[in-house]
């Protein structure tokens, strides 16, 4: 196997493999060795502190250019438009989903090689319950908004209803009608 380009003869193998390889590739360009074969073989067996951070960091971007450029537009958006007019999944996708995609990658890859010390910990945690709250709670208000108005309306046809039986009751029962109708403004002295 020496001489050979392992990585050549599996996209030639499998050219649909081709885009994943050079994701990798990017993904893994901050260490040394440019062979990709050789890095995830070798080069992450014994991997030093500072190519830990340089490898967290290029895998941050390139997860983030990967959410940009492939969930985003190959994975949300084909479901937002196979239902269009659903405002709850689109308050999903919008305020939850893609906010959290788009955060993640920064900021929990970027945090992992300095997880040893308790307080790096608590502020890896810290961060990730920031991004974590920040989405859920735009979706939260969106969701009461939509309820709340929902309520409105169903809250003032109740009310309409309601006094279209007490107005019928009235004509109906003429002696419960003092107490349906308006009294006369008294002027107070």
């Amino acid at each position: 196997m020496v001489g050979v380009d392992l990585v050549a003869e599996l996209r030639a193998m499998a050219p649909a493999v081709a885009d994943t390889i050079d994701w990798l590739e990017a993904a893994v360009a901050a260490l040394p060795d440019q062979d990709l074969v050789h890095e995830l073989l070798v080069s992450l067996s014994a991997i030093d502190q500072q190519s830990a951070n340089a490898l967290l960091a290029s895998m941050g971007e390139a997860f983030g250019q990967a959410i940009h450029d492939r969930v985003l537009p190959d994975l949300i958006l084909p479901i937002q438009q196979a239902d269009p007019q659903n405002q709850a999944l689109a308050a999903l996708l919008d305020d939850v989903m893609v906010p959290t995609l788009t955060a993640l990658p920064g900021v929990v890859l970027e945090h992992i090689p300095d997880l040893g010390s308790e307080d790096v910990g608590r502020r890896f945690r810290e961060a990730l319950s920031a991004v974590l709250l920040q989405s859920l709670g735009q979706f939260l208000v969106a969701t009461i908004d939509v309820l709340l108005a929902h309520a409105l309306d169903e809250g003032t046809q109740s009310l309409r209803e309601a006094s279209g039986a007490v107005g019928q009751f009235g004509e109906q029962s003429p002696g419960f009608s003092l107490f349906a109708r308006p009294r006369p403004e008294r002027c107070c002295r």
